[in-house]
Protein backbone atom coordinates (compact mmCIF):
# COMPACT_ATOMS: atom_id res chain seq x y z
CA UNK A 1 0.00 0.00 0.00
CA UNK A 2 1.48 3.36 -1.05
CA UNK A 3 2.06 5.86 1.70
CA UNK A 4 0.07 9.06 1.53
CA UNK A 5 2.30 11.94 0.41
CA UNK A 6 1.86 13.71 3.74
CA UNK A 7 2.89 10.60 5.66
CA UNK A 8 5.82 9.97 3.31
CA UNK A 9 7.09 13.50 3.84
CA UNK A 10 6.83 13.07 7.61
CA UNK A 11 8.82 9.85 7.50
CA UNK A 12 11.50 11.53 5.40
CA UNK A 13 11.70 14.48 7.79
CA UNK A 14 11.85 12.18 10.80
CA UNK A 15 14.68 10.19 9.23
CA UNK A 16 16.53 13.40 8.33
CA UNK A 17 16.26 14.88 11.83
CA UNK A 18 17.11 11.55 13.47
CA UNK A 19 20.23 11.38 11.34
CA UNK A 20 21.17 14.97 12.17
CA UNK A 21 20.70 14.32 15.88
CA UNK A 22 22.76 11.12 15.84
CA UNK A 23 25.49 12.76 13.75
CA UNK A 24 25.74 15.56 16.30
CA UNK A 25 25.50 13.31 19.34
CA UNK A 26 28.13 10.83 18.19
CA UNK A 27 30.59 13.35 16.71
CA UNK A 28 33.62 15.03 18.24
CA UNK A 29 32.37 18.37 16.91
CA UNK A 30 29.16 18.07 18.89
CA UNK A 31 31.13 17.30 22.05
CA UNK A 32 33.54 20.22 21.50
CA UNK A 33 30.83 22.79 20.76
CA UNK A 34 28.97 21.81 23.89
CA UNK A 35 31.98 21.87 26.19
CA UNK A 36 34.06 24.76 24.84
CA UNK A 37 31.28 27.34 24.60
CA UNK A 38 30.44 28.26 28.24
CA UNK A 39 26.82 29.12 27.42
CA UNK A 40 25.90 26.29 25.06
CA UNK A 41 25.05 23.75 27.74
CA UNK A 42 22.79 26.30 29.44
CA UNK A 43 20.99 26.89 26.14
CA UNK A 44 20.50 23.14 25.72
CA UNK A 45 19.19 22.91 29.28
CA UNK A 46 16.72 25.55 28.13
CA UNK A 47 15.68 23.15 25.36
CA UNK A 48 14.99 20.55 28.05
CA UNK A 49 12.75 23.02 29.89
CA UNK A 50 10.86 23.88 26.72
CA UNK A 51 10.33 20.23 25.80
CA UNK A 52 9.17 19.25 29.29
CA UNK A 53 6.80 22.20 29.65
CA UNK A 54 5.30 21.76 26.18
CA UNK A 55 4.66 18.04 26.69
CA UNK A 56 4.82 17.12 30.41
CA UNK A 57 4.82 13.39 29.68
CA UNK A 58 6.83 10.72 31.48
CA UNK A 59 7.16 8.89 28.18
CA UNK A 60 8.64 11.85 26.32
CA UNK A 61 10.88 12.77 29.24
CA UNK A 62 12.11 9.19 29.57
CA UNK A 63 12.88 9.00 25.86
CA UNK A 64 14.83 12.27 25.97
CA UNK A 65 16.82 11.12 29.01
CA UNK A 66 17.51 7.74 27.43
CA UNK A 67 18.77 9.40 24.23
CA UNK A 68 21.02 11.74 26.18
CA UNK A 69 22.32 8.82 28.24
CA UNK A 70 23.24 6.85 25.11
CA UNK A 71 25.18 9.82 23.74
CA UNK A 72 26.94 10.32 27.10
CA UNK A 73 27.95 6.68 27.47
CA UNK A 74 29.24 6.60 23.89
CA UNK A 75 31.31 9.75 24.41
CA UNK A 76 32.77 8.93 27.82
CA UNK A 77 33.25 5.16 27.70
CA UNK A 78 33.56 4.26 24.01
CA UNK A 79 35.38 7.33 22.69
CA UNK A 80 37.15 8.11 25.95
CA UNK A 81 36.36 11.82 25.97
CA UNK A 82 36.56 13.59 29.31
CA UNK A 83 33.29 13.38 31.26
CA UNK A 84 31.80 16.70 32.39
CA UNK A 85 28.52 18.09 33.66
CA UNK A 86 28.37 20.47 30.69
CA UNK A 87 28.69 17.60 28.21
CA UNK A 88 25.96 15.57 29.93
CA UNK A 89 23.64 18.59 29.92
CA UNK A 90 24.34 19.13 26.21
CA UNK A 91 23.48 15.52 25.43
CA UNK A 92 20.27 15.72 27.47
CA UNK A 93 19.36 18.89 25.60
CA UNK A 94 20.05 17.16 22.30
CA UNK A 95 17.77 14.32 23.39
CA UNK A 96 14.99 16.79 24.21
CA UNK A 97 15.51 18.51 20.85
CA UNK A 98 15.08 15.19 19.03
CA UNK A 99 11.94 14.30 20.99
CA UNK A 100 10.49 17.76 20.37
CA UNK A 101 11.31 17.41 16.66
CA UNK A 102 9.46 14.09 16.56
CA UNK A 103 6.43 15.65 18.22
CA UNK A 104 6.41 18.53 15.73
CA UNK A 105 6.67 16.18 12.75
CA UNK A 106 4.00 13.68 13.77
CA UNK A 107 1.50 16.05 15.39
CA UNK A 108 -1.56 17.02 13.39
CA UNK A 109 -2.10 20.62 12.40
CA UNK A 110 -4.65 20.99 15.21
CA UNK A 111 -2.21 19.56 17.76
CA UNK A 112 0.54 21.90 16.62
CA UNK A 113 -1.82 24.85 16.93
CA UNK A 114 -3.01 23.80 20.38
CA UNK A 115 0.28 22.67 21.93
CA UNK A 116 2.83 24.64 19.89
CA UNK A 117 5.21 21.74 19.12
CA UNK A 118 6.38 23.18 15.80
CA UNK A 119 6.76 26.72 17.15
CA UNK A 120 8.78 25.44 20.11
CA UNK A 121 11.02 23.32 17.87
CA UNK A 122 11.74 26.25 15.54
CA UNK A 123 12.48 28.51 18.52
CA UNK A 124 14.96 25.98 19.92
CA UNK A 125 16.73 25.81 16.55
CA UNK A 126 17.05 29.61 16.50
CA UNK A 127 18.33 29.78 20.09
CA UNK A 128 21.00 27.14 19.57
CA UNK A 129 21.89 28.41 16.10
CA UNK A 130 22.39 31.96 17.34
CA UNK A 131 24.81 30.91 20.06
CA UNK A 132 26.70 28.68 17.62
CA UNK A 133 27.20 31.63 15.25
CA UNK A 134 27.71 34.36 17.87
CA UNK A 135 30.98 33.00 19.28
CA UNK A 136 32.99 33.16 16.02
CA UNK A 137 31.44 36.54 15.14
CA UNK A 138 32.63 38.01 18.45
CA UNK A 139 36.05 36.44 17.92
CA UNK A 140 36.52 38.02 14.50
CA UNK A 141 35.20 41.37 15.78
CA UNK A 142 38.01 41.33 18.34
CA UNK A 143 40.54 40.80 15.56
CA UNK A 144 39.09 43.57 13.40
CA UNK A 145 38.76 46.05 16.29
CA UNK A 146 42.09 45.81 18.19
CA UNK A 147 41.34 48.96 20.23
CA UNK A 148 38.38 49.58 22.51
CA UNK A 149 36.70 52.67 23.96
CA UNK A 150 36.60 51.36 27.53
CA UNK A 151 38.18 54.48 29.00
CA UNK A 152 35.13 56.51 27.95
CA UNK A 153 32.91 54.14 29.91
CA UNK A 154 35.28 54.15 32.89
CA UNK A 155 35.11 57.93 32.84
CA UNK A 156 31.31 57.97 32.74
CA UNK A 157 30.97 55.52 35.62
CA UNK A 158 33.44 57.64 37.60
CA UNK A 159 31.32 60.75 37.02
CA UNK A 160 28.53 59.06 39.02
CA UNK A 161 30.65 59.46 42.14
CA UNK A 162 31.90 55.88 42.45
CA UNK A 163 32.86 52.90 40.28
CA UNK A 164 29.85 50.61 40.73
CA UNK A 165 31.43 47.65 38.95
CA UNK A 166 34.36 47.69 41.39
CA UNK A 167 31.99 47.92 44.35
CA UNK A 168 29.86 45.02 43.10
CA UNK A 169 33.03 43.10 42.28
CA UNK A 170 34.22 43.47 45.87
CA UNK A 171 31.17 41.56 47.11
CA UNK A 172 31.03 39.21 44.13
CA UNK A 173 34.58 37.98 44.64
CA UNK A 174 34.57 38.39 48.42
CA UNK A 175 31.61 36.15 49.22
CA UNK A 176 31.60 32.68 47.61
CA UNK A 177 27.85 32.16 48.07
CA UNK A 178 27.10 35.45 46.32
CA UNK A 179 29.50 34.52 43.53
CA UNK A 180 27.74 31.18 43.02
CA UNK A 181 24.38 32.89 42.74
CA UNK A 182 25.88 35.47 40.40
CA UNK A 183 27.40 32.79 38.17
CA UNK A 184 24.06 31.00 38.04
CA UNK A 185 22.29 34.18 36.95
CA UNK A 186 24.99 35.24 34.47
CA UNK A 187 25.72 31.91 32.81
CA UNK A 188 22.25 30.46 33.34
CA UNK A 189 20.42 33.31 31.61
CA UNK A 190 19.29 30.94 28.79
CA UNK A 191 17.14 29.19 31.42
CA UNK A 192 15.24 32.44 31.99
CA UNK A 193 14.87 33.00 28.24
CA UNK A 194 13.53 29.48 27.71
CA UNK A 195 11.11 29.79 30.63
CA UNK A 196 9.74 33.17 29.52
CA UNK A 197 9.24 31.88 25.98
CA UNK A 198 7.64 28.53 26.78
CA UNK A 199 5.31 29.91 29.46
CA UNK A 200 4.06 32.51 26.99
CA UNK A 201 3.66 29.76 24.42
CA UNK A 202 1.53 27.79 26.88
CA UNK A 203 -0.55 30.63 28.30
CA UNK A 204 -0.44 33.48 25.78
CA UNK A 205 -0.05 31.79 22.40
CA UNK A 206 -0.88 34.94 20.39
CA UNK A 207 2.18 36.80 21.66
CA UNK A 208 4.68 33.92 21.88
CA UNK A 209 6.00 34.71 18.39
CA UNK A 210 6.84 38.25 19.55
CA UNK A 211 8.63 36.88 22.61
CA UNK A 212 10.67 34.33 20.66
CA UNK A 213 11.60 36.63 17.78
CA UNK A 214 12.55 39.39 20.20
CA UNK A 215 14.95 37.09 22.04
CA UNK A 216 16.67 36.19 18.78
CA UNK A 217 16.82 39.71 17.35
CA UNK A 218 18.01 41.28 20.60
CA UNK A 219 21.07 39.08 20.18
CA UNK A 220 21.42 39.68 16.44
CA UNK A 221 21.06 43.47 16.66
CA UNK A 222 23.14 43.59 19.83
CA UNK A 223 26.12 42.01 18.10
CA UNK A 224 25.86 44.65 15.39
CA UNK A 225 25.60 47.41 18.00
CA UNK A 226 28.77 46.21 19.72
CA UNK A 227 30.74 47.44 16.73
CA UNK A 228 29.39 50.99 17.09
CA UNK A 229 31.09 51.38 20.46
CA UNK A 230 33.62 48.56 20.97
CA UNK A 231 34.30 47.92 24.65
CA UNK A 232 35.11 44.88 26.72
CA UNK A 233 34.59 45.50 30.47
CA UNK A 234 36.72 46.68 33.42
CA UNK A 235 38.09 43.24 34.30
CA UNK A 236 39.77 43.08 30.88
CA UNK A 237 41.15 46.61 31.16
CA UNK A 238 42.36 46.64 34.78
CA UNK A 239 43.27 42.95 35.12
CA UNK A 240 44.49 42.16 38.63
CA UNK A 241 43.57 45.65 39.86
CA UNK A 242 39.90 44.71 39.57
CA UNK A 243 37.93 44.89 41.82
CA UNK A 244 39.91 46.17 44.82
CA UNK A 245 41.68 49.13 43.23
CA UNK A 246 39.05 51.44 41.77
CA UNK A 247 40.00 54.79 40.28
CA UNK A 248 39.31 57.86 42.37
CA UNK A 249 37.08 60.59 40.97
CA UNK A 250 40.01 62.81 40.03
CA UNK A 251 41.76 59.92 38.28
CA UNK A 252 38.59 59.10 36.36
CA UNK A 253 38.07 62.78 35.48
CA UNK A 254 41.55 63.15 34.01
CA UNK A 255 41.70 59.91 32.06
CA UNK A 256 43.21 60.39 28.58
CA UNK A 257 40.18 59.45 26.50
CA UNK A 258 41.28 57.42 23.51
CA UNK A 259 41.15 53.91 22.12
CA UNK A 260 43.28 51.38 23.98
CA UNK A 261 44.38 47.83 23.09
CA UNK A 262 42.49 45.29 25.17
CA UNK A 263 41.90 41.57 25.06
CA UNK A 264 38.40 40.18 25.34
CA UNK A 265 35.20 40.12 23.29
CA UNK A 266 33.80 43.51 22.26
CA UNK A 267 30.44 42.86 23.91
CA UNK A 268 30.07 45.42 26.70
CA UNK A 269 27.60 48.03 25.46
CA UNK A 270 24.68 47.54 25.33
CA UNK A 271 24.64 44.69 27.82
CA UNK A 272 22.74 41.87 26.13
CA UNK A 273 22.42 40.07 29.47
CA UNK A 274 20.51 43.08 30.77
CA UNK A 275 18.51 43.46 27.56
CA UNK A 276 17.47 39.81 27.52
CA UNK A 277 16.38 39.68 31.16
CA UNK A 278 14.47 42.96 30.77
CA UNK A 279 12.72 41.43 27.78
CA UNK A 280 11.73 38.40 29.83
CA UNK A 281 10.51 40.56 32.72
CA UNK A 282 8.39 42.73 30.43
CA UNK A 283 6.63 39.71 28.92
CA UNK A 284 5.81 37.70 32.07
CA UNK A 285 3.82 40.45 33.81
CA UNK A 286 0.55 38.48 33.66
CA UNK A 287 1.85 34.92 33.97
CA UNK A 288 1.87 32.71 37.06
CA UNK A 289 3.47 34.04 40.24
CA UNK A 290 6.21 31.39 40.27
CA UNK A 291 7.27 32.33 36.73
CA UNK A 292 7.45 36.01 37.66
CA UNK A 293 9.39 35.09 40.79
CA UNK A 294 12.01 33.14 38.85
CA UNK A 295 12.45 35.91 36.28
CA UNK A 296 12.64 38.58 38.99
CA UNK A 297 15.40 36.62 40.70
CA UNK A 298 17.31 36.45 37.43
CA UNK A 299 16.76 40.19 36.90
CA UNK A 300 18.19 41.19 40.28
CA UNK A 301 21.18 38.88 40.12
CA UNK A 302 21.87 39.74 36.48
CA UNK A 303 22.37 43.38 37.53
CA UNK A 304 24.70 42.22 40.30
CA UNK A 305 26.64 39.66 38.26
CA UNK A 306 27.13 41.75 35.12
CA UNK A 307 28.86 44.37 37.26
CA UNK A 308 30.49 42.00 39.76
CA UNK A 309 32.19 39.86 37.13
CA UNK A 310 33.75 42.99 35.66
CA UNK A 311 32.26 42.28 32.25
CA UNK A 312 30.15 45.46 32.21
CA UNK A 313 29.93 49.07 33.34
CA UNK A 314 26.82 50.74 34.80
CA UNK A 315 26.19 52.60 31.56
CA UNK A 316 26.11 49.29 29.64
CA UNK A 317 23.07 48.27 31.67
CA UNK A 318 21.42 51.66 31.24
CA UNK A 319 21.77 51.68 27.45
CA UNK A 320 20.31 48.16 27.35
CA UNK A 321 16.93 49.59 28.44
CA UNK A 322 16.21 51.85 25.41
CA UNK A 323 17.78 49.24 23.15
CA UNK A 324 15.27 46.70 24.44
CA UNK A 325 12.44 49.20 24.02
CA UNK A 326 13.39 49.62 20.36
CA UNK A 327 13.18 45.86 19.79
CA UNK A 328 9.91 45.70 21.76
CA UNK A 329 8.36 48.18 19.35
CA UNK A 330 9.73 46.32 16.34
CA UNK A 331 8.33 42.95 17.44
CA UNK A 332 4.98 43.88 18.96
CA UNK A 333 3.39 41.82 16.22
CA UNK A 334 -0.09 42.10 17.73
CA UNK A 335 -0.24 45.69 16.47
CA UNK A 336 -0.08 47.08 12.94
CA UNK A 337 3.13 48.72 11.79
CA UNK A 338 1.38 52.09 11.66
CA UNK A 339 0.23 51.87 15.26
CA UNK A 340 1.23 55.06 17.06
CA UNK A 341 2.48 53.41 20.26
CA UNK A 342 4.53 50.90 18.34
CA UNK A 343 6.20 53.56 16.21
CA UNK A 344 6.87 55.79 19.22
CA UNK A 345 8.47 52.91 21.13
CA UNK A 346 10.78 52.06 18.24
CA UNK A 347 11.66 55.70 17.62
CA UNK A 348 12.25 56.55 21.27
CA UNK A 349 14.34 53.42 21.81
CA UNK A 350 16.50 54.05 18.76
CA UNK A 351 16.90 57.77 19.49
CA UNK A 352 17.86 57.32 23.15
CA UNK A 353 20.26 54.47 22.39
CA UNK A 354 21.95 56.47 19.63
CA UNK A 355 22.09 59.60 21.79
CA UNK A 356 23.85 57.74 24.58
CA UNK A 357 26.49 56.34 22.23
CA UNK A 358 27.16 59.82 20.84
CA UNK A 359 27.28 61.44 24.29
CA UNK A 360 29.63 58.80 25.62
CA UNK A 361 31.98 59.38 22.70
CA UNK A 362 31.82 63.16 22.36
CA UNK A 363 30.04 64.60 25.41
CA UNK A 364 32.18 63.54 28.37
CA UNK A 365 32.50 67.14 29.60
CA UNK A 366 28.75 67.23 30.27
CA UNK A 367 28.98 64.29 32.65
CA UNK A 368 31.67 65.98 34.75
CA UNK A 369 29.84 69.27 35.31
CA UNK A 370 28.29 67.66 38.40
CA UNK A 371 27.25 64.15 39.47
CA UNK A 372 23.70 65.46 39.09
CA UNK A 373 24.13 65.55 35.29
CA UNK A 374 24.81 61.81 34.63
CA UNK A 375 22.31 60.70 37.27
CA UNK A 376 19.63 62.92 35.74
CA UNK A 377 20.32 61.47 32.30
CA UNK A 378 20.11 57.91 33.68
CA UNK A 379 16.85 58.52 35.54
CA UNK A 380 15.41 60.35 32.54
CA UNK A 381 16.32 57.44 30.27
CA UNK A 382 14.68 54.89 32.56
CA UNK A 383 11.58 57.08 32.92
CA UNK A 384 11.16 57.43 29.15
CA UNK A 385 11.65 53.71 28.64
CA UNK A 386 9.12 52.83 31.35
CA UNK A 387 6.58 55.34 30.01
CA UNK A 388 6.76 54.18 26.41
CA UNK A 389 6.87 50.51 27.40
CA UNK A 390 3.73 50.85 29.54
CA UNK A 391 1.87 52.68 26.78
CA UNK A 392 2.85 50.04 24.25
CA UNK A 393 1.88 47.15 26.51
CA UNK A 394 -1.47 48.80 27.21
CA UNK A 395 -2.08 49.05 23.45
CA UNK A 396 -1.19 45.37 23.03
CA UNK A 397 -3.59 44.39 25.82
CA UNK A 398 -6.39 46.49 24.35
CA UNK A 399 -5.88 44.87 20.95
CA UNK A 400 -5.86 41.39 22.49
CA UNK A 401 -9.09 42.07 24.38
CA UNK A 402 -10.72 43.37 21.21
CA UNK A 403 -9.79 40.20 19.32
CA UNK A 404 -11.10 38.00 22.14
CA UNK A 405 -14.39 39.92 22.28
CA UNK A 406 -14.78 39.71 18.50
CA UNK A 407 -14.10 35.96 18.58
CA UNK A 408 -16.67 35.50 21.35
CA UNK A 409 -19.31 37.41 19.39
CA UNK A 410 -18.54 35.39 16.28
CA UNK A 411 -18.78 32.10 18.21
CA UNK A 412 -22.13 33.16 19.67
CA UNK A 413 -23.47 34.02 16.23
CA UNK A 414 -22.42 30.64 14.86
CA UNK A 415 -24.01 28.88 17.81
CA UNK A 416 -27.44 30.49 17.26
CA UNK A 417 -29.85 28.27 15.31
CA UNK A 418 -30.18 29.29 11.68
CA UNK A 419 -33.49 30.56 10.37
CA UNK A 420 -34.88 31.60 13.77
CA UNK A 421 -36.35 34.82 12.38
CA UNK A 422 -39.51 36.14 14.13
Amino acid sequence: MTLAPNRAVRIALAALLLGAGMLTGFSRTGYDVGTINPFMWWVLLGVVIIQVRIQPSWGDTGLAVATGTVFSLFAFFYRGWEPSVSAVCCYMGLGSWMVLAGRAIWASREQNEQRGFLAAFVACCFFVGFLYVAAPVLYYAEQLLPKTLDLYLVSFDGSLGFQASFLAGHYYWGYPWLRRLGILAYSGLPIALALAYVENLRARRARSASVGLGIFYLGFLGILAYNLFPATGPVHVFGGLFPEHALGMEQARTLPLSGIPAQGPRNAIPSLHMAWILWCWWWVYDLKAWVKGVILWFLLFTVFSTLGTGEHYVIDLVVAAPFTLMVLGAFSLQLEWRNRERLLAMTAGLAVTGSWLLLLRYGQRLFWVSPVAPWTLILGTLAVVYWRKERLMAAIEARSRFKLDAAAVRAKELAEPAGSAP
